[in-house]
């Protein structure tokens, strides 16, 4: 019988609890979250504690965690032993290798383009830095990914706002796009053609181009902000505009309080 995964999520929309069945026996895993990002996990009394330090941009919170992991300490409840393993990333902040602390490897991972663990062990953060578990899945935070699929769960969020197609990941190019919270792909080429735009109105206008209005753009691999007046243009082609009515209008403003 294939096992059956069940979560639960805090008001805030974060995941803090999964349960495993398998064969009529229940497997419950406990979440630790700040930030949309995992702290600490207790599975059956087995507790690992995360040192999260810098992401890919150098800061603390800007990429929703993507190579910020730093160790994971996991304490075993049945022998009273604990053990701490540091990770080690590719370029893109996929999780490749964890280290002791002498140095040595002591696992490796590989992946498909989209995620799909080739070979390795389980670990608690894998593709992309997120959150991952004995499901296969990846949580990104605002949805759950599918890398056998190469897809989400769930439609995205912003509907069309973030492109025709709901499901693929990062405008299907995981390879040189990226996605930190499961809300917009972030595209990471130079090109302006290629600029993510987010106009966001917090006066709670018709969108656009008023007093309140800030511009989002992702633009030579970081996130710049503007402060748009009355009648000002957008610095950036084709954004697409949210106003603060906006089901995921805290959610955009956090992620600027970030930048």
């Amino acid at each position: 019988m294939a096992p059956l995964f069940k979560y639960s999520y805090d008001p805030l929309g974060q995941r803090i609890k999964s349960e495993e069945t398998v064969n009529g026996k229940i497997k419950n895993t406990q979440y630790l979250m700040s930030g949309m990002l995992e702290q600490a996990r207790i599975t059956d009394g087995n507790v690992h504690f995360h040192t999260l330090g810098l992401d890919l941009s150098g800061s603390l919170v800007a990429t929703g965690g993507v190579g910020a992991v730093l160790a994971s300490s996991e304490y075993k409840t049945e022998n009273s032993k604990s053990e701490t393993f540091d990770y080690l990333f590719d370029g893109n902040g996929n999780v490749i290798a964890t280290c002791d602390f002498t140095g040595k490897i002591t696992a490796k991972l590989a992946y498909s383009p989209f995620g799909e663990k080739i070979s390795g062990t389980d670990l608690p953060f894998t593709f992309s830095t997120k959150s991952s578990d004995a499901s296969g899945l990846v949580y990104y935070g605002f949805r759950l990914y599918n890398p056998k699929l190469g897809r989400w769960l769930t439609r995205d969020p912003i509907e069309e706002r973030g492109g025709d197609n709901m499901y693929s990941l990062a405008r299907n190019n995981a390879l040189n796009n990226l996605d930190i919270i499961g809300l917009i792909s972030i595209i990471t080429s130079d090109s302006k053609d290629n600029e993510v735009n987010v106009i966001i109105d917090t006066s709670g206008g018709n969108g656009g181009c008023e007093v309140n209005t800030i511009q989002l753009v992702y633009r030579d691999g970081a996130w710049k902000t503007d402060t748009m007046g009355v009648n000002g243009a957008p610095i950036a082609d084709d954004p697409f505009y949210m106003d603060k009515n906006d089901p995921l209008y805290e959610a955009w403003m956090r992620c600027i309080a970030k930048i």
